[in-house]
Parts: structure tokens; C-alpha cells; sequence
């Protein structure tokens, strides 16, 4: 009976709840851009260069063993097990000379990016190893039809990876991946003044790789007429290249 008390913290302690966190993604072309909100704290920000590169394992020794003086999202990198291959994304590609494929599909190179933010987060925020996640989504209305398959792709990588040398484990409780544009008719829904639900409306989302329409009749999303084209303001600069001499496309996108 003297062991009582101490088994009942034992069980208690092993019970104890994680730390949510709330964490929206955009997985862009130009930037990666991150809101996320900490139990109990406001709502923060964080964006990420796009880039992302697979290296081997050997170039563990090459990459940034801590954020040292820096952000925890310019010195990211990940592994799913150690001893696999690394995946350096955002600011830390960038270094490695990585370039963004537009051939690639957005949803097709989330999971690192998505892990190396979460990484950085838990660095900047210091949740610890654990913690729990509600996790939202944006793509691009074309490759929507692929939430299912990337759900399947963090659920597995969630429950045990490498952010550098750091292992993480995250419980995704809630997952929800939307069209790119959502925001903005969901805003527009719940505006008073609005009648989504008694017009046909168009929203439009311009991009840096591609451009998405989604339309709605009388407040519910047609599918059969939205849809995105490879049509965004990556072949606006190609044009404006064309005709201005000298012109760079980093310096381009940094104006």
C-alpha cells in the first residue's frame, strides 16, 4: 500500500497530456508560408524558401548540426530514420544550389517540407520530442484529389522523425487538407452582407506556379467547373525576362 501514491504519479506522469499545436501550410512555389498557433499562446507565423533537396546519407556532416546563432527554419533538415537519406529544405536547400521543379506536384514533396516546419516550430516554440497536432492544408484545387494519399504519407512520418538530430514523435489528432482559395469563400460565407448561398461566384487564386478557379452555385462548390491551370506568375517573369534586358529571375522575385 506505501507503493500506492507512487505508482498512481507514475501512471499519471505517463498519461500526461502533450502540447497542441495548430498548424496551417501552404506549400508554395515562391515561399512556404506557415501560421501556427501554441496551446495557450497567439496566433504566429513563419515562412520558408521553397526549395527542396534529397542528399545521402553520408552528407549528414555537411548539413547544420543546430540553428547556432540562426532560425530554426533556415537550418532545416529532416530524415525519417536515421541512416536514410536527408531531405534539407527551405533556406538550407537553398544553400545546397537546389532549384524548385515545377514538373514536380506540390502535395508530392509536402511531407518534408511539412516536417521541417514542424521541426523548426518545435525549436522556436521548445514544445519537446512530443507533442500534438490539428493540421491544415493547401493545394491546389488540381491535386486535391490527392489529400488522401499525403494524409497516409504524415501519418506514418508523424510518428517518429529526425528534425536534424532530434527525434520528434507527433500525434496527428486532426488532418484537413482545402483547395487553395477556400479561405477567401469561406470568409465570404460568413460575411453578413454576403449572399454566397443565393449567387453563382467565382473565386480566383493567382500563384506563382499555377492559377485556380473555384466556383460556386448558390453556396456549393461546383466541381465539374472548377479548376486550376499551369497558367501563374512564374510565366509572367519568364515574359517580362523576354522583354527587359538584364533582368534576373531571383531578382524578379524578390521585388
Amino acid at each position: 500500500d506505501s507503493q500506492t501514491p507512487s505508482k498512481t504519479r507514475k501512471k499519471a506522469q505517463s498519461k500526461k497530456t502533450l502540447k497542441k499545436v495548430i498548424v496551417c501550410v501552404d506549400v508554395g512555389s515562391s515561399l512556404n508560408k506557415i501560421l501556427y498557433q501554441v496551446e495557450g499562446h497567439d496566433v504566429r507565423y513563419m515562412v520558408m524558401e521553397p526549395e527542396h533537396l534529397t542528399l545521402p546519407p553520408s552528407s549528414v556532416a555537411s548539413l547544420p548540426s543546430d540553428s547556432g546563432m540562426g532560425r530554426p527554419s533556415d537550418n532545416a533538415w529532416i530524415r525519417f530514420k536515421k541512416g536514410e537519406e536527408c531531405h534539407a529544405v527551405g533556406r538550407c536547400a537553398h544553400d545546397f544550389k537546389a532549384f524548385v521543379n515545377f514538373k514536380t506536384l506540390k502535395w508530392q514533396i509536402a511531407t518534408p517540407k511539412i516536417l521541417g516546419a514542424l521541426g523548426a516550430i518545435a525549436e522556436r516554440e521548445k514544445l519537446g520530442s512530443s507533442f500534438s497536432l490539428d493540421l491544415g492544408v493547401l493545394l491546389p484545387w488540381g491535386e486535391i484529389s490527392s489529400t488522401e494519399q499525403l494524409e497516409s504519407e504524415l501519418k506514418s512520418s508523424l510518428r517518429g522523425f529526425y528534425f536534424r538530430s532530434t527525434r520528434l514523435k507527433v500525434k496527428l489528432e486532426r488532418y484537413k487538407c482545402v483547395p487553395e482559395g477556400s479561405g477567401i469563400a469561406m470568409w465570404t460565407g460568413m460575411n453578413q452582407s454576403s449572399d454566397l448561398a443565393q449567387n453563382n461566384i467565382a473565386f480566383l487564386m493567382f500563384g506563382h506556379r499555377n492559377t485556380s478557379g473555384l466556383f460556386f452555385r448558390r453556396g456549393s462548390l461546383s466541381r465539374a467547373e472548377s479548376s486550376t491551370t499551369s497558367l501563374g506568375f512564374y510565366d509572367l517573369i519568364d515574359k517580362m525576362r523576354e522583354k527587359v534586358a538584364g533582368l534576373e529571375r531571383k531578382d524578379l522575385l524578390r521585388a
